[in-house]
């Protein structure tokens, strides 16, 4: 992600035109922003898209006293992404691990939200970096509940979909003609 947005900063296409689905506090927005030279800003369109109204209004503000003005940001299910109103002719389309637990057909709508020539990112775990310090702090605890294993902890967390697999990631961004 860091060397895309780092790509952001000599892009010649103008408008950029950017989607984050699932976009929580921000942080894709403060990568293009510490990226994108500020007198360039006025090329960007972002459009961040959650489900938590709680999320979307930290984001804004925090756009606000940053003065990201090309920043808008609407309540999105990345579920219901048909029925989102958000448009198709984003130039990135930025969705984090919230694939996880999207609809399997997601990165297909994500794809058809593209402009000709545009980039999809994607972010997923290879595998779960602080899983051995969860484990390790269970193991401290007394009475603490029990810890599952790292298997089905990647299962819940992906709706039993193996996202960790370079193949299967692969395989989903082709099947959706990437």
């Amino acid at each position: 992600m860091v060397q895309l947005t780092e790509q952001l900063s000599t892009l010649k296409i103008t408008p950029v035109e950017i989607f984050d689905l699932a976009c929580g506090t921000g942080a894709v927005e403060a990568e293009i922003y510490a990226s994108v030279p500020k007198n360039s800003w006025t090329d960007l369109k972002i459009l961040t898209g959650d489900v938590s109204r709680a999320m979307l209004d930290y984001l804004k503000q925090r756009g606000e006293e940053a003065g990201w003005s090309a920043l808008t940001t609407k309540i999105v299910d990345g579920s219901k992404l048909d029925e989102s109103g958000v448009g198709n002719s984003f130039t990135h389309i930025f969705v984090g691990l919230e694939i996880f637990v999207l609809p399997p057909d997601t990165i297909r709508q994500l794809v058809a939200k593209l402009a000709p020539g545009g980039t999809l990112v994607v972010t997923t775990w290879a595998y779960l970096p602080w899983f051995s310090l969860l484990a390790k702090t269970s193991a401290r605890m007394n009475d603490g509940p029990s810890l599952p294993t790292e298997e089905h902890l990647w299962k819940a967390l992906t709706d039993g979909r193996p996202w960790l697999d370079a193949a299967f990631v692969k395989e989903q961004l082709e099947e959706a003609g990437l």
